[in-house]
């Protein structure tokens, strides 16, 4: 699978060859690019898309706000296409949730609210 930094380290080295092709008398002044340094391995590319709020609290249908945006951030990256990340938790949201759950035995009830387990399954897969 071909991430964003992948693609922009691709477009860095096509950039880089292009200018070696049209020779000194045509390149611009040689000035290093920032290369862009690869996420951690333990971090999925999808994941670290999503900004976590400093505190994330227990979310469910009828909440708004930075919780419900990073849930539905999380849960598109789960494969969710479905799930609009406007941070309000609506139908859709609450279908995909109670879907994750029921998916994910181990994060406890399927009742749609986002707590703790069902916050830390849906970090990890995604």
């Amino acid at each position: 699978m071909v991430t964003s930094i992948t693609r922009r380290a691709l477009s860095v080295v096509a950039g880089t060859a292009a200018t070696i092709a049209l020779g000194a008398a045509f390149a611009a002044p040689a000035t290093a690019a920032p290369v862009a340094e690869a996420a951690p391995a333990t971090v999925s590319a999808k994941a670290s898309s999503c900004s976590k709020p400093s505190t994330v609290q227990k979310v469910r249908k009828g909440d708004h706000g930075a919780s419900v945006v990073y849930v539905q951030c999380l849960l598109r990256n789960n494969g969710y296409s479905y799930v609009v990340v406007d941070g309000s938790f609506g139908s859709n949201t609450d279908r995909a949730v109670r879907d994750w759950q029921a998916k994910h035995p181990s994060v406890g009830a399927v009742d749609g609210v986002v707590g703790p387990k069902t916050l830390k399954s849906l970090e990890v897969w995604g």
